[in-house]
């Protein structure tokens, strides 16, 4: 094997492993707990992680079993990528209205 297919499949291997264990999750504890005070940065890499898992395998059995899509490698990345950008946006719009409303960032009392 040549270096460049080394290092290259290397890469794939951890953009792969980021987006199947930790976007998706991370992205879903942002609209979950969407500031920072609510929730630790240990507690939400944790949830991001169970959240990842189980969220994939949710994406892929609702579309290859609802939607009929087939589940190869080009249409799961698709389809986290997809779920991703939406959680996101959902997360940007739920910030704006908090902050748009209330003028301000919530505060969070520790108990």
């Amino acid at each position: 094997m040549d270096t460049l297919e080394v290092a290259f499949g290397l890469i794939r291997l951890i953009f792969g492993l980021l987006l199947v264990l930790f976007i998706p999750g991370y992205v879903l504890t942002l609209v979950i707990f969407p500031f920072n005070q609510e929730i630790e940065s240990s507690r939400r890499l944790a949830l991001s992680l169970v959240l990842s898992i189980a969220s994939v395998l949710l994406l892929v059995l609702f579309s290859d079993i609802f939607l009929g899509i087939d589940s190869t490698p080009q249409n799961i990345v698709f389809m986290i990528l997809a779920f991703s950008v939406v959680s996101v946006i959902i997360w940007k719009i739920e910030v704006f209205i908090y902050q748009r409303y209330f003028k301000r960032e919530p505060v969070i009392q520790n108990s």
